[in-house]
């Protein structure tokens, strides 16, 4: 019997490579658009956040004014060298501070003030390494309230570039879920945080991104694999130029990616070595220069002998220390503590996380699976033995901004492995609902508190004079984000296995195509 089934046709060599280009245009359109959409959403907590609203910020504001030294009607040195003649916008109280039910419309009184005070308060007793200071310093001048919207917008400017080049230049499999364990880690402390003055800022991802690059590094080839190198060493510079704890987090980042993807053989030896030694003398440094407080021998030493005397308070705490990791979700009060989340929002929040992670967990290597569990590990004993030192309970002094970044390292090391994203499409809606409705439902009790107050009979409103209406605003935040998600969640699958070898190194072509179930 003669078979009528039509043989298959060669593919048309023109319609391939019109396919190949919508590819490219697409896979390119993400690596841009991905990262703009989160950068336009910093944008908008930035202006929505009134002067001020990040914590400490007086201190942190006189520490941007003298970061250069003498700066005349501004910042000028006295015979006190741990003093300062500060401009008074940056050496006074917060108006509004912790009073939710105050709007900040007393702030029109803090513009542009002539007046100076002698101040303490400021860095200039060496709590911060000086590089955020100085690099914020660039970018201010003599508005007050411009001043907090440029300082925001470069720290914003400055960490999604970063983020965006690293992942970018990692193998392509990588790119999607590294993104995916950033957003499930970001709302809304993360996001509030990175918009802010605070140094805090550059310390959020860049353990991560030191993680990312190192270990894509072993991924990649060519002029690649060296770029990766030298973003590593500027995330390691951002997280050490923050904050004295971010450079320590940065360290075992840096170890865990050599860990984790180096063969230990004699020819990898040397660049073992040498991530290790600078792990180790970053972190004595710290210590020799007095720079990361918490850091004392002779204290953990304390803390297991006073533990095991039964006269410690670590065990009280050790049942109430998920309290702080839940604060990066919400539970925690943004700014001063004084802007209260909606309690959607950290459900929405932990649930993302959750459900992301233990995903993620079932396809851990040996090596992941034992990054995790220190980590993890860090996570719960770091914040009870700085509490224990101080014989404080959970809720006092450790916050959960200074655990985000080893949160947000643990969600990256757990998605790593995760190739392609094993949800299904109301999976990814559920998903994508739950993290967009976290921020929308976080920016407005932001504007809500800042714009009017939370008494109910506060008539002063206060708005940015650089800003669109507050409806816009949130508008283009809801927007903007709910893209970002989007972008993420619905990356195709690679659907080209010979993309990685089996040594695991990724090569150099990014071509990559949609699976037909995407």
């Amino acid at each position: 019997m003669l078979d009528m089934t039509a043989s298959s046709a060669p593919e048309d060599p023109l319609s391939v490579k019109i396919s190949s280009w919508k590819t490219s245009t697409i896979n390119l359109l993400r690596l841009v658009g991905i990262p703009l959409a989160l950068l336009i959403t910093l944008l908008t907590w930035t202006v929505s956040t009134a002067p001020y609203g990040e914590p400490d910020a007086p201190y942190h504001l006189s520490s941007i004014y003298c970061a250069h030294g003498n700066w005349e009607g501004v910042c000028e040195e006295v015979a006190d060298p741990t003093q300062r003649l500060i401009r008074t916008d940056a050496a006074t109280a917060v108006c509004y501070k912790q009073d939710s039910g105050k709007s900040a419309a007393c702030l029109e009184d803090y513009y542009n003030r002539s007046s100076q005070k002698v101040t303490h308060l400021g860095n200039f007793h060496g709590n911060y390494p000086e590089i955020y200071f100085k690099t914020a310093r660039l970018v201010v001048g003599h508005n007050t309230e411009l001043n907090f919207i440029a300082v925001r917008t470069l720290n914003s400017v400055l960490v999604t570039l970063i983020t965006a080049a690293i992942i970018a230049l990692a193998a392509p499999q990588r790119r999607s879920p590294i993104w995916l364990a950033l957003a499930v880690t970001m709302v809304p402390l993360g996001i509030s945080t990175i918009a802010s003055i605070n140094p805090s800022s550059w310390a959020i991802f860049s353990p991560a991104l030191v993680f990312v690059a190192v270990a894509s590094s072993f991924e990649r080839t060519g002029w690649r694999r060296w770029t990766l190198c030298v973003l590593a060493g500027f995330s390691f510079l951002m997280a050490a130029g923050s904050r004295a704890d971010a450079s320590i987090y940065a360290a075992l980042a840096l170890l865990a990616a050599l860990f984790l993807k180096t063969k230990f053989t004699r020819k990898m030896m040397a660049p073992l070595t040498a991530g290790i030694l600078i792990s180790v003398g970053a972190v004595v440094l710290l210590v020799v220069k007095g720079r990361a407080g918490y850091v004392d021998p002779g204290a953990f030493v304390k803390l297991i002998t006073s533990s095991l005397q039964g006269s410690s308070n670590i065990f009280g705490n050790l049942q109430n220390v998920a309290h702080i990791w839940s604060g990066i979700f919400g539970t925690w009060g943004l700014g001063w503590f004084d802007v209260p989340i909606p309690h959607n929002v950290p459900y929405f929040g932990l649930f993302a996380f959750a459900a992301v992670m233990f995903i993620g967990l079932s396809k851990m290597s040996v090596r992941s699976t034992i990054l995790v569990a220190v980590i993890a590990a860090v996570l719960v004993v770091l914040p009870i033995f700085t509490l224990h030192q101080r014989q404080l309970p959970v809720g006092a002094f450790v916050q959960p901004r200074y655990m985000l970044p080893l949160l947000v390292l643990l969600a990256v090391v757990i998605i790593w492995n995760w190739d392609n994203h094993p949800l299904s499409r109301p999976q990814k809606f559920i998903l994508g609902t739950f993290l967009s409705g976290a921020n929308a439902i976080s920016l407005y009790a932001v504007i809500v508190r800042y714009r009017i107050g939370l008494s109910g009979t506060i008539t002063d409103k206060w708005w940015s004079n650089y800003a669109p209406t507050p409806a816009v605003t949130l508008a283009i935040s809801a927007l903007f984000f709910t893209l970002f998600i989007v972008g993420i969640l619905t990356w195709p699958p690679l659907s080209n296995p010979q993309l990685t070898t089996t040594a695991g190194i990724t090569q150099d072509n990014d071509a990559e195509m949609p699976s037909p179930a995407a």
